[in-house]
């Protein structure tokens, strides 16, 4: 899986901000509770000044987003109901990360695919390097030597 990591908390008490570059929310705990004014939820917000907030209301919910642990990557928070609708929504909106590089593997007459799949093209052939050193390693068969195993590394970008 990438840098980025699904990410889902709640319930949390939110604002809704319609604006009009679309709905945001902020978290009640950063803006405030109560008597919140625009100028309040426009340092949460990716829009240029208080004028393009339309409107704002509280909501109770799960926030789910994309975010990259220990650095201040992420994307826009989505609230919903239930923490399953969350998880949904990250499952369908994002799905599981796939690479772009997988590896397939010849020894003789077999071959196969490793599992898993890479990012870029340096780190499939490190990964297929690894495992082939790794089965040579724990192979009782003489003839099965790093000379013996060779690999294709598949672009699917």
């Amino acid at each position: 899986m990438g840098l980025m990591q699904p990410q889902v908390i709640g319930p949390v008490d939110w604002w809704e901000v319609e604006t009009t570059q679309g709905t945001f929310w902020v978290q009640c705990e950063d803006a405030g509770y109560k008597d919140v004014i625009a100028k309040d939820l426009i340092t949460y917000l990716p829009v240029p000044d208080t004028d393009c907030i339309v409107k704002w209301e509280f909501r109770s919910g799960y926030g789910a987003r994309m975010s990259a642990p220990g650095f201040l990557d992420c994307t826009d928070w989505t609230v919903f109901d239930t923490e399953e609708e969350a998880q949904r929504h990250l499952e369908e909106t994002y799905g599981e990360e796939e690479g772009r590089f997988e590896v397939v593997w010849y020894d003789g007459g077999a071959s196969g695919k490793l599992p898993g799949s890479w990012d870029t093209h340096q780190e499939a052939v490190d990964a297929a390097e690894n495992w082939k050193n790794e089965k040579v390693a724990s192979s009782d068969n003489p003839a099965l030597t790093n000379e013996a195993i060779s690999f294709e590394v598949i672009d699917h970008g």
